[in-house]
């Protein structure tokens, strides 16, 4: 099931029971069907924040009780993990024999400064803002984009649809 938390918060349409869905053994990832934003560690951390709200109470998402480390990690899996199944990829996570597909974080980046290896996951899946991100890798290979020559065709999109 692919969760639009952003989405939903901007339409009014309603909290997603992540928690009952995750219960039943449904299988979540976080997308977008809006231009409002695109982050899907917002969406994801979201996901937690609104059942938060609605039901008083923190942790809703780790029954387990692992810590907010163990909660900043099933987020974290739910954002990469969850969105390379819901494709029907694999990858998500760097395991042997899956593809090779990760970030590089700039851990003096003020999103994510500080954080030490116990609460590096809960930091990355609370806090952390795209600016952190330095690099990208797809199946092994350094991701170039061309973001200065994309921007054009970018912009004539988005004035069609806030025309």
């Amino acid at each position: 099931m692919c969760a639009c938390p952003t989405t939903e918060r901007n339409l009014g349409d309603g909290v997603l029971r992540a928690d009952l869905l995750l219960a039943a053994g449904a299988r979540l990832c976080v997308g977008t069907d809006s231009e409002v934003q695109l982050s899907p560690l917002e969406d994801v951390r979201q996901l937690e924040y609104h059942l938060r709200l609605a039901q008083e109470q923190r942790a809703i998402l780790d029954p387990e009780q692992g810590g907010v480390g163990g909660l900043g990690a099933k987020l974290y899996a739910i954002a990469s993990e969850g969105g390379m199944r819901s494709l029907g990829l694999g990858g998500g996570a760097l395991r042997p024999g899956e593809p090779a597909d990760f970030i590089a974080v700039d851990l003096d980046d003020p999103s994510v400064a500080g954080a030490n290896r116990e609460d590096l996951m809960a930091n990355v899946a609370f806090s952390m803002e795209r600016t952190a991100i330095r690099e990208t890798w797809v199946r092994g290979e350094p991701l170039r984009l061309d973001f200065a020559g994309a921007l054009p065709a970018f912009r004539a999109a988005m004035r069609r649809l806030w025309g």
